[in-house]
């Protein structure tokens, strides 16, 4: 994998290159993923221009990094400078949240695509329990297909009738809508294709079935979803969460 550090838009970021697969990460603020792009293309993440927020925490777009389950401390903001460094091949970022938990993504190469390595350390002088998140959006446009092997949750205000099920794929609708699925399950795969590429996600295979895969619509954006299982993370300790992500052409 090449990396370079350069601007992109408003963000300080570091480009890798891995085959057909470039990666934009930012590191001014994050961490983040920015931009996917296969041989040049389009990138194949939501860009937010909308400017959507919860307090000071902003969505950006792209991929992140958080925790769960679902709560406040899920969206403290990420809008400050990351650490980043480049050894033996790979990236790592890394910023400390404000509750002491120290959030790093590791990107590597494999050969159809890259490892994305997410880890939690706590800071913190007491254990912290919950579960590593990580999220990535793409547009709306995109054809989202999740794959799951256990029973599929609509969680409050979904419509089961946004949803197509098919034995055990599971797609949201066309049109527009808000909701959202989630499923225990041994090992989570989303795939997302679209005309300039098709990006496939695989999480960790966890053989208890305690980890899982969520996918959540709206008008804007699609947003594929794996979680660790819950963790009691003691102090100094880390997990990881990691992901593979391989990208195709049509």
């Amino acid at each position: 994998m090449n990396f370079k550090v350069k601007k992109w838009n408003s963000w300080q970021v570091v480009e890798c290159l891995n085959g057909d697969m470039e990666l934009i990460v930012g590191v001014s603020a994050g961490p983040r993923i920015l931009s996917l792009a296969y041989r040049d293309s389009k990138n194949l993440l939501y860009e937010d221009n909308t400017g959507f927020s919860v307090g000071e925490w902003k969505l950006y777009g792209g991929h992140r990094f958080t925790v769960a389950p679902e709560c406040d401390a899920s969206y403290l903001p990420d809008n400050g400078p990351c650490r980043y460094s480049i050894d033996n091949g790979a990236l790592t970022v890394s910023n400390l949240r404000p509750d002491k938990l120290l959030l790093s993504m590791n990107i590597s190469a494999h050969a159809g695509g890259v490892y994305i390595n997410h880890q939690l350390e706590n800071k913190n002088d007491k254990p912290w329990s919950g579960s590593l998140w990580a999220i990535t959006c793409v547009p709306r446009t995109a054809l989202v297909e999740g794959y799951f092997d256990g029973t599929i949750h609509y969680l409050p205000g979904t419509q089961t009738g946004d949803w197509v099920m098919d034995k055990w794929k599971a797609v949201p609708a066309n049109h527009n809508f808000r909701g959202k699925i989630s499923c225990n399950t041994t090992k989570p795969v989303l795939t997302a294709a679209q005309l300039n590429g098709n990006l496939q996600i695989d999480g960790e295979e966890h053989i208890s079935g305690d980890s899982k895969m969520e996918i959540f619509a709206c008008n804007n954006f699609i947003e594929l979803e794996t979680v660790s299982p819950e963790y009691r993370v003691k102090p100094g300790e880390t997990k990881q969460h990691r992901q593979c992500w391989m990208v195709t052409g049509n």
